[in-house]
């Protein structure tokens, strides 16, 4: 293109290249221990047709300390010498069309997010990168959750007992090697957040991730649509408030486009069924199809198909899945054709969570096998009735129709019978929902079953069991102090249960926004919550969040709230903070953070106003031994340790400064005794910790899986920090799992203590934590790992050819066999 002559085609073609001359790329671990001596790879690479030199600068930063190697390469692993605040700098020559490494010792200072800048010049060019890595303290942490319900819309001003942070004021004991904890390591978070939903999305938390919400990873079908589910719940519950920003539901429904797509690596579009796990494609289940069903209805929102959209014929797919795995009785023999006591119901294969698969007491073995298969019936019927969306017309919503009447029948022929509380509870919802005239009469008789498993505690709730309350004792004052609470084995079974007993009488007009009844079960609901956000797992989270969303839309009165909260610590005798909460932010977690040495002591906090909000504290802090950290308790005896596992992770180190591990983990369940003794678990997840700069690839962790060497084993996946192996099961014999992690940043002076645990999926309460050290690892210096420019026994250290330094070494000999020969032989 030319100004004078416009477009124009060239007489002969120019030669261009975009390549540069001469860059650099930088390579850092994204986490850190602090303490931990990180080797900064950098490449350098000379696209010229001419030999350079470059010299690499690491800026001067009071956030970080560079290691500096003595004479010889001495180095200390745990004190080196280090360089603070000063510019390091090391020169390099780079041969025409060639690339060289050069390892930049870094030290963080601090926790937190440090970074830093290096810089390479040379008289072709220049780069400069920067870098940030998380640091953490040392150890493997401990969790604990306080959470409260306030109502003030009967009282203009209440004390909230106080908080008890968890944490000691000193991390010694006295004539003891022991620390409590690992100082630094502290850390305690306040969440306040109107009515009782917990934190909806914002700005600042744009949607929400199982992480998030859980502390957990995904793995199965059920936790990927989980998120599905969680995100569109959330903007449903801010839609109907209504506060929702634009901004807001775009950046979470192209998150959730995201999570769709995840979600479709389970599905079979041939059968139109979903499987629990993405290389099972070919064993479809009913189970996981219905759940992923119930979460892709709720896409069906006109306004939003812009961003987000499922097509008719996908769903009309999955209805005909459903349709033609459904069981149906005939005098016409066939593979769907069953007892008539197990018409219209599926028949599920494998059941990864326990509550889907109850055991039942009755002697026939057909009933037995009715009552198994109840719940999974009933979570067809939920995910096709309790939306409130349309199905696509024509023959997918024709075959809904009768699927679903046959599915009422089936619950409505066996739920009287079950002695299973989870099995009545989602079933008796499934038919309220269904709106079967026929049932109405099998809807109250089950309502009457209900009340034997009633709890009251401190509030109402139901479960098979009772869930005993977080403990609270009194200063010195008078005053209450809560503690937090503890993770029981059946969290997830009563919260599940309790959630459709409250979606159940809202369904039924039971109860309102200020029935007795209703609130006594919020509060309940809000002290069983083990995270911000969510409760024990997933499903359970997601019925619980379904009730209170839909509760809290009936308020009419959430846009006259205003409140204010007063909050201050013991530990800190100046420090005060005010929250408003506004309909501006009704809906908008506020926290506040205190600093890592003045985590101790107790929370007081006074609110104030008209409205209705959660208050709630997380405390995290990090151990070094394994009888310091947190163990699950006897739900009859809370000063008691019961473990539904065993687990035990042995590392072993190869290569000739320990770059090569393999990791050995054995487990075994050991839940067969207590209040619910169990042969085996449900969905198990072994987590082991991975040293700082050491990978695995996800490609051999799915063919370790795909191999079957592990029956049980189903899932892997390597995250930067961990590795989480899911299995169907675990039984009371060992289980054993073997891989392999190479070092690919280099890291010196490493943490000794890496977590290892296992815990049940869907039940996280049942779980062991352990831990195993690397103190190998831990006693390896900066030039062990080849992370310095200056180590002088490196590879990358000197560019001399090896064939030089041979004919070297020979010519050398062989001068000094002469002179011994002449000095001998010539006197």
């Amino acid at each position: 293109m030319d100004t004078d002559l416009g477009l124009a085609l060239m007489q002969q073609p120019h030669y261009f290249s975009g390549l540069r001359r001469f860059y650099m790329t930088v390579e850092v671990v994204e986490e850190a221990v602090w303490g931990e001596q990180l080797g900064v790879r950098v490449c350098l690479f000379n696209n010229w047709d001419y030999w350079i030199e470059a010299l690499v600068e690491v800026k001067a930063s009071p956030d970080v300390r560079i290691v500096q190697v003595g004479e010889g390469g001495r180095v200390s692993a745990y004190g080196p010498a280090v360089a603070l605040n000063e510019s390091v700098q090391s020169l390099a020559f780079l041969q025409a069309g060639t690339s060289r490494y050069i390892y930049m010792p870094v030290l963080p200072k601090e926790p937190g997010n440090t970074s830093f800048t290096i810089c390479a010049y040379s008289f072709v060019g220049s780069n400069c990168e920067t870098r940030i890595v998380n640091v953490r303290m040392n150890g493997v942490p401990n969790y604990y959750h306080t959470a409260t319900f306030v109502d003030l819309t009967s009282s203009s001003a209440l004390f909230v007992n106080n908080f008890k942070v968890i944490v000691p004021q000193k991390y010694t004991i006295p004539e003891r090697r022991l620390h409590r904890f690992v100082p630094g390591s502290q850390y305690a978070k306040l969440g306040v957040v109107g009515d009782f939903v917990g934190p909806a999305l914002s700005s600042d938390y744009p949607f929400a991730t199982i992480q998030d919400v859980l502390r957990m990873r995904y793995g199965s079908a059920e936790s990927v649509f989980f998120e599905l589910g969680y995100n569109l719940n959330l903007l449903l519950y801010l839609y109907g408030a209504p506060n929702l920003p634009d901004n807001v539901l775009r950046d979470d429904l192209l998150y959730c486009t995201v999570v769709l797509q995840r979600g479709f690596a389970f599905f079979n579009s041939t059968v139109g069924g979903f499987a629990n796990f993405r290389d099972d494609l070919h064993k479809p289940d009913p189970l996981p199809t219905a759940f992923a069903l119930w979460n892709l209805l709720l896409t069906r929102q006109p306004q939003w198909n812009r961003l987000i959209f499922v097509d008719d014929m996908t769903l009309i797919t999955i209805i005909n899945y459903l349709a033609n795995t459904q069981q149906a009785s005939s005098n016409v023999p066939g593979p769907n054709n069953v007892d008539v006591r197990l018409a219209g119901s599926w028949d599920v294969k494998e059941v990864l969570d326990r509550r889907f698969a109850p055991i039942s007491n009755a002697t026939d073995p057909i009933i037995r096998e009715a009552h198994r298969r109840l719940p999974c019936a009933a979570m067809v019927v939920i995910a096709l009735r309790s939306t409130g969306r349309s199905l696509p017309s024509g023959i997918g919503s024709e075959r809904a129709e009768i699927l679903v009447s046959a599915a009422v029948q089936f619950i409505s022929r066996h739920i009287l019978q079950s002695n299973d509380l989870f099995s009545i509870m989602i079933g008796t919802y499934a038919l309220s929902v269904a709106t079967d005239a026929t049932s109405q009469q099998k809807i109250m008789q089950a309502m009457r079953l209900m009340d034997r498993y009633r709890q009251k505690g401190d509030f109402l709730y139901f479960s098979n069991y009772p869930i005993p309350p977080p403990k609270w004792e009194l200063d010195q004052a008078g005053r209450r102090i809560e503690n937090p609470r503890l993770e029981m084995p059946n969290d997830g079974y009563g919260v599940a249960s309790s959630s459709f007993y409250f979606l159940l009488m809202l369904e039924l007009g039971h109860w309102n926004f200020s029935s007795p009844d209703a609130l006594d079960m919020v509060h309940w609901l809000t002290s069983e919550r083990n995270h911000m956000a969510g409760f024990a797992s997933t499903f359970d989270s997601l019925i619980a969040l379904h009730a209170l969303c839909k509760f809290a839309l009936a308020d009419t009165n959430r846009r006259l709230y205003r409140m204010a909260v007063d909050q201050k610590i013991s530990s800190i005798s100046n420090w005060f903070n005010r929250v408003y909460i506004s309909d501006q932010n009704y809906s908008t977690m506020t926290v506040s953070t205190f600093p890592p040495f003045d985590v101790w002591g107790d929370v007081t906090m006074k609110t104030e106003g008209t409205g209705r909000l959660s208050l709630q504290m997380d405390v995290r802090v990090n151990v070094e031994y394994p009888s310091l950290q947190k163990m699950p308790r006897n739900p009859q005896n809370t000063q008691e340790v019961m473990r539904s596992f065993e687990i035990e992770c042995v590392p072993g180190f190869a290569g000739r400064n320990n770059s090569i591990m393999i990791m050995k983990a054995c487990g075994r369940w050991v839940g067969t005794t207590g209040v619910e003794p169990l042969n085996q678990s449900g969905m198990a997840v072994f987590t082991i910790g991975l040293p700082t700069g050491y990978i695995v690839l996800n490609n051999d962790l799915r063919n370790y899986v795909g191999s079957r060497v592990v029956p049980s084993l189903r899932f892997a996946w390597a995250h930067p920090r961990t590795v989480d192996f899911f299995f169907d099961t675990i039984t009371p014999n060992d289980t054993c799992i073997q891989f392999r992690a190479e070092r690919y940043y280099p890291v010196a002076n490493m943490t000794q203590q890496q977590i290892c645990s296992a815990y049940e999926y869907y039940e996280p309460g049942r779980y062991n934590h352990s831990l195993y050290n690397v103190i190998s690892l831990y006693t390896n210096s900066i030039c062990n790992v080849c992370g310095s420019f200056a180590c002088p026994y490196c590879p990358d250290y000197n560019g001399v050819k090896r064939t030089i330094i041979g004919f070297r070494r020979t010519s050398l000999s062989l001068w000094t066999l002469v002179i011994i020969w002449l000095m001998f032989w010539c006197p």
